[in-house]
């Protein structure tokens, strides 16, 4: 087998049918592939969806923390294909995508992982109202990959060397994965030779911040960078693009908390400080407040995710069990 498709996905009964079909619409030889759903326990109709198409593998998860990574590594070690090609079930392949170039191109040692261009479309209330074209900008055959996005080939002898997805991580599995591959002297890239289009339904897909922190998103971004630490790929990974700088704005707004604090309990005059602070980040956003609130919440979100890897532990080990149902 040559290549192995492997979807993830959950509660996905509005995109899963044009996903699907997306792969059997590409040129392809029938027999040079195979495809693979992983379902983490959906509710809706996904399922029956998927059971329209006969040849697709369907296996149902169970387990006490679902993530990307844990769909991936379960569809990874079902997978029989040479190459691996990870697909969320809420993306569809542009059938003028060149498979085979891809395929070809992981032949080359040097080359470890090649994703492609991505469109997003965003839904709301089942109505479009935002597109973006091309969110990664790529316009030659190869680029550097410099940010994850949800769909990539790979080997899989070389998925497996590095030690597969971490499933314990629901934030940053990509990058921390990527982060060992780059210690294999291997390129990460990107091409015009490939796209992807992202359907995102805001009401479906939404999560509440406080939702994330229960489930423990905001706490694996600080075990991702314990991870990479322990690995020693912690400097492939803050080399990605934006992550230097997303640490360094994280360590800042905890230095303006506790300055807040030490204003209420000691100097008030401290207060002006953070004040000054967030009106020239207001001031360089142009006044955009839904989009500073939005970004203060996420950075604040970090921050007790760091609170809660730091006192609370409340990681907890993955359990799961894996159900093939066709």
């Amino acid at each position: 087998m040559d290549l192995s498709f492997v979807v993830i996905g959950y509660n996905e009964e509005e995109n899963i049918v044009r996903t699907l079909n997306s792969i059997y619409n590409l040129e392809l030889e029938k027999e040079s592939y195979e495809v693979i759903y992983i379902d983490s326990n959906s509710s809706d109709k996904t399922i029956d969806l998927v059971k329209q198409f006969p040849s697709v593998q369907i296996h149902l998860v169970t387990s006490n923390k679902y993530s990307a990574a844990l769909s991936r590594k379960i569809g990874s070690d079902i997978a029989s294909g040479r190459v691996i090609f990870f697909l969320d079930g809420d993306m569809e392949i542009d059938p003028q995508s060149d498979i085979e170039f891809c395929m070809n191109e992981l032949d080359n040692q040097h080359v470890g992982v090649i994703s492609g261009r991505l469109y997003e479309i965003w839904y709301k209330d089942k109505r479009v109202y935002k597109e973006t074209k091309d969110r990664y900008h790529v316009q030659a055959e190869k680029e550097n990959l410099i940010s994850p996005g949800g769909f990539f080939l790979i080997t899989k002898n070389l998925l497996e060397k590095v030690g597969n997805f971490n499933i314990g991580l629901k934030c940053n599995e990509e990058i921390e994965l990527f982060s060992r591959i780059m210690n294999e002297k291997v390129s990460l890239y990107r091409s015009n030779k490939l796209t992807c289009v992202h359907h995102y339904h805001v009401d479906s897909n939404s999560k509440s911040f406080n939702q994330r922190l229960k489930e423990g998103f905001y706490t694996d971004f600080w075990t991702s960078l314990r991870t990479t630490i322990r690995k020693k790929t912690f400097k492939n990974y803050i080399n990605f693009p934006g992550k230097k700088k997303n640490l360094i704005v994280l360590f800042i707004n905890l230095a303006m908390y506790v300055t807040v604090i030490l204003s209420m309990i000691g100097n008030k005059m401290l207060l002006l400080l953070p004040i000054a602070y967030y009106l020239l980040i207001l001031a360089k956003k142009k006044f955009d407040y839904k989009g500073f609130i939005f970004l203060q919440k996420y950075n604040f979100y970090l921050v007790l995710g760091l609170f809660d890897f730091l006192f609370l532990n409340r990681g907890k080990d993955v359990q799961y069990s894996s159900e093939k149902i066709r």
